[in-house]
C-alpha cells in the first residue's frame, strides 16, 4: 500500500484535486488527479510585462518558466523572445509559457514538449492580417488565442470570396506529424505521442482539424485522434477523468516488468517519465525495468488542462 503521498502531489503548476485508491489482487494503484498550466493565474514572480518597443515586431515571449527548459538547446530566461525558426523545449518536470505579441494570445508547454515556430507574418497587435504556424513535435501545448485572430475569416457575412475554406487558410495554425489544426478562435489543447498520434481537445470555441484530406470542426468539450496519416476520427465528448483500465503488471524477470493496459485515446501515457506509445484504441504495452521499489510511476495527460499521476505496486 502506497502511503506518502508527496512525489504526487509536488509537480510543477499542479493544483491536486483528489486522489483514488484501486487494489486489484496484489496490484495496488493509487491515482491523483491534478491539472498542468496556469489555469488561474502564473506565478506573479514568474512573469514580466511587454513594454512598447518589444511589441513592433511579431513573436512570442517566455513569460513564465519551471525548471529546464531550452531554446535552440540553450538554456532561457523570462523575457526571451522566439522568432521563426525558434525551437523551444522542456525537459521532464519543466513547463513553459509563452505569450503571442501584445496578449492576443498564449501558449503554455507540458514537460517533454518540443515547440517550433514556423511562421510569424503581418504586424503585431491586434492587427488582422497576422499568420501564426506552430509545429508541435512531442509533448502537449495548451492555447488560447482571441477569437478575433482567426474568427472574422471563417465569418458567414464575407463575401465567398473572402472567406476561408480550408483549415490550412486559418490565421493561426498548429501542426503536428500527423495534422493540421486550424484555429477559430479558442482555448484548446494538442498532444502528441511518441509516434506521432495527435489528440485535440477543445475547452472553448471550435477548432478545425485536417488530415489526409478529411476536414472536421471540434467543439467546444470535444476531441479527435488522428493517428500519422490516416484521417481524423469522429468528434467525441471529453472524458471526465484521465483512467487506466484493465491495467495488469506481471515480472518477466526479477528487474524487469511488462505493464499493459488501456488509456483513453486521447491521453499521452508516460511510464517512469517515459513516453509510451498506444493504438487507435488507446491499448498499450510497456516493458522495462522496475524500480527496486516496485513502485512504477505512471502518468496520464489529456490535451486539456488535466492529468492524473498514479502510482503502481507490482507483487
Amino acid at each position: 500500500m502506497v502511503k506518502d503521498l508527496t512525489c504526487l502531489s509536488n509537480w510543477p503548476w499542479s493544483t491536486v484535486r483528489g486522489f483514488g485508491l484501486l487494489s486489484l489482487g496484489c496490484l495496488t494503484l493509487l491515482g491523483v488527479t491534478s491539472t498542468w498550466g496556469w489555469a488561474q493565474d502564473p506565478p506573479t514572480d514568474q512573469t514580466v510585462p511587454l513594454d512598447g518597443a518589444q511589441l513592433q515586431a511579431r513573436g512570442l515571449r517566455i513569460i513564465g518558466l519551471v525548471g529546464d527548459v531550452h531554446l535552440n538547446q540553450n538554456p532561457v530566461k523570462v523575457g526571451d523572445r522566439l522568432k521563426v525558426g525558434d525551437i523551444i523545449s522542456t525537459e521532464t518536470g519543466s513547463q513553459a509559457r509563452l505569450q503571442l505579441d501584445s496578449s492576443i494570445g498564449a501558449v503554455e508547454l507540458a514537460e517533454k514538449t518540443t515547440l517550433e515556430i514556423k511562421a510569424l507574418s503581418g504586424e503585431a497587435g491586434t492587427s488582422l492580417d497576422q499568420k501564426t504556424v506552430l509545429v508541435i513535435t512531442q509533448g502537449q501545448i495548451l492555447c488560447a488565442v482571441g477569437r478575433f485572430v482567426s474568427a472574422p475569416f471563417w465569418s458567414q457575412t464575407l463575401p465567398q470570396n473572402q472567406r476561408q475554406q480550408s483549415i490550412q487558410e486559418s490565421h493561426f495554425r498548429v501542426e503536428t506529424p500527423a495534422a493540421v489544426i486550424g484555429v477559430k478562435g479558442t482555448t484548446f489543447g494538442v498532444s502528441v505521442a511518441p509516434d506521432g498520434q495527435t489528440a485535440v481537445q477543445t475547452i472553448e470555441g471550435s477548432v478545425g482539424v485536417l488530415a489526409a484530406g478529411q476536414e472536421v470542426i471540434v467543439e467546444k468539450g470535444q476531441f479527435v485522434v488522428v493517428q500519422p496519416q490516416m484521417k481524423p476520427t469522429a468528434p467525441e465528448q471529453i472524458p471526465t477523468l484521465s483512467e487506466l483500465e484493465g491495467i495488469s503488471a506481471v515480472r518477466l524477470t526479477p528487474k524487469t516488468v511488462r505493464l499493459q493496459g488501456q488509456i483513453s485515446p486521447a491521453d499521452l501515457l508516460y511510464v517512469e517519465d517515459q513516453g509510451v506509445e498506444t493504438d487507435a484504441a488507446g491499448e498499450f504495452v510497456y516493458i522495462g525495468q522496475l524500480p527496486a521499489s516496485r513502485r512504477l510511476k505512471v502518468t496520464l495527460r489529456g490535451p486539456s488542462v488535466r492529468e492524473r499521476h498514479y502510482i503502481i505496486t507490482v507483487p
